[in-house]
């Protein structure tokens, strides 16, 4: 007959799926902030080319203005590189932590009970 899961595997399985939804948020930010970067970069390089061209629309040469512009309120606003930065900085401790519970090492070593009670707080 095979065990019954005790709490510390319930936590230590909702350390995973924690570490787990942190590396999916950390993907989802950085890619916000990728997309929004290289619009911003291609619409600000296409205004001074563009500017030579007369018969090019000056509202067409704002409204790109107002790309980049809004790109970077959006950037500023939402943080997303640095969400994602500090994602993915916790998600490291919680596997550097997860991983010396999980092999006994310091400060998770002693009884299953005590490396337990150390590892949840």
């Amino acid at each position: 007959m095979a065990s019954m899961p005790g709490p510390a595997d319930e936590y230590v399985n909702r350390v995973r799926e924690e570490i787990k939804t942190l590396r999916g948020y950390f993907n989802s930010q950085l890619r916000s902030y990728r997309a929004i970067r290289a619009v911003a970069i291609v619409s600000a390089s296409l205004v001074p080319v563009l500017a030579t061209w007369s018969e090019f629309p000056r509202l067409g040469l704002a409204a790109l203005g107002a790309v980049v512009a809004l790109a970077e309120v959006f950037q500023g606003l939402f943080q997303l590189r640095k969400s994602a930065l500090n994602a993915m900085k916790t998600t490291n401790t919680l596997e550097r932590q997860l991983n010396k519970y999980l092999t006994g090492v310091d400060p998770y070593g002693g009884t299953q009970q005590e490396a337990f009670t150390r590892f949840a707080r």
